[in-house]
């Protein structure tokens, strides 16, 4: 079962009511299983969810990465991303 983010919540609403004032990356997940035709998800959350144009205006760099909704917590690729990205405000 995939789910979309609560598209009318609040909190959504909340964060895309204003430019947050800062550069930003919008990195999401998504599981390429090589099967074509369903629609594309991290098996939890849908790329059409993750990718709403609101999250995308602004962002200085989108990347995806080939990940569950879990494992990209744990992938070492996105932790150097993260690292990478964060060491010039160190």
């Amino acid at each position: 079962m995939f789910v979309d983010m609560a598209p009318g919540s609040a909190y959504l609403k909340s964060i895309y009511e204003k430019d947050p004032g800062v550069p930003h990356y919008l990195l999401f997940s998504f599981r390429h299983t090589g099967v074509f035709g369903g629609e594309a998800s991290d098996g939890t959350v849908t790329v059409a969810s993750q990718l709403r144009a609101a999250a995308q205006h602004g962002a200085t760099r989108v990347e995806g990465f080939n990940e569950t909704h879990m494992s990209v917590l744990e992938a070492a690729a996105v932790s150097e991303r993260l690292n990478g990205l964060l060491a010039p405000i160190r």
